[in-house]
């Protein structure tokens, strides 16, 4: 069993418990995670099943989209609806312009401070059991990028938006920095996960379908194969056995003669841009690896033997 599995995660789970979730579905299989969501969150959770957890490191810079309801009138100590208050309720009703110029500001490249209840580690320590001590140490500023952060709906004291984003932004820290703008506290009420590179929520199905065996994953589009991600990379198909024994052997081979396919515009957008030249290697359509391309030669990364 290799290949990306869609999950469509419910609130009050773990990306974690969903993991062990799995493993025991897939017994012998490796599965891991692919960014984790928050218990509040809902929506897309990509996991690596088998062999695809080889290409993890590929395809954690995917941007990710989510759809944020964010509630103004107080902050919390999370930045999110589960805190505890952090600052004095106050009673508004929002101005639509305000609100608008506020987010101007979280536009391109922007500077957040991530959440004291998260699971970025100092000194090997999750934040969050630092903040359920009583500590409350230094969290170290983070650069992202907001690609897209389209006003949806403006409500009394709430508001929607739809936002695409670099992978390691903190919607949380978004929706707490628009209330010191704004100036009455503001806070998570809920987030939606909907995209993440090339995978969509369209395409993902709750634990509990994927778990009764139900359902025939792959013919559904909710276990995608390992030949059907990475499409942000050039690919090629090698035929010849001399050049294929070489791959496998971790030798760089001349890319003279090989024909090799580009990506679209499209998916190459979807995720962030990469320093280096990836390419997909195939043989009789099936996924022998990744190379990297450079100088004429293909120099094989992660190869996966059939």
């Amino acid at each position: 069993m290799n290949g990306i599995l869609l999950i469509d995660k419910d609130t009050g789970l773990t990306s974690h418990k969903i993991v062990q979730t799995l493993r025991s579905r897939f017994r012998g299989t490796k599965t891991g995670h692919l960014g984790t969501l928050d218990p509040l969150a809902t929506g897309l959770l990509p996991v690596m099943l088998g062999k695809a957890n080889r290409l993890h490191s590929y395809l954690s810079q995917s941007k990710k989209r989510y759809h944020a309801v964010i509630r103004f009138g107080f902050s919390t100590d999370t930045y999110d609806c589960t805190g505890e208050p952090a600052s004095e309720k106050i009673d508004i009703i929002l101005d639509k312009q305000q609100v608008e110029d506020a987010l101007s500001q979280f536009s391109g490249k922007i500077v957040q401070t991530p959440p004291l209840f998260s699971a970025i580690k100092l000194n090997g320590k999750p934040l969050y059991k630092y903040a359920r001590s009583g500590k409350n140490p230094e969290v170290k500023t983070r650069e992202v990028t907001i690609y897209k952060n389209d006003l949806l709906k403006t409500g009394k004291d709430t508001i929607e938006l739809d936002i695409l984003c670099s992978p390691g932004t903190y919607i949380r820290s978004i929706a707490h920095d628009l209330g010191k703008i704004i100036g009455c506290g503001a806070h998570l009420e809920s987030l939606r996960r909907t995209g993440a590179g090339s995978f969509s929520i369209e395409h993902a199905a709750r634990l509990e379908k994927i778990t009764s065996g139900e359902t025939d994953l792959i013919s559904s589009g909710i276990l995608l194969p390992m030949e059907d991600v990475l499409n942000q990379f050039k690919s090629s198909e090698l035929f010849d056995e001399t050049l294929i024994s070489q791959f496998f052997n971790g030798i760089e081979i001349d890319a003279e003669g090989i024909h090799i396919t580009e990506p679209t515009a499209e998916m190459k957008e979807l995720y962030e841009p990469e320093e280096n030249d990836y390419i997909r290697v195939f043989y009789n359509n099936i996924l022998i690896g990744i190379g990297l391309l450079a100088e004429g030669k293909i120099k094989p990364k992660t190869v996966f033997r059939i």
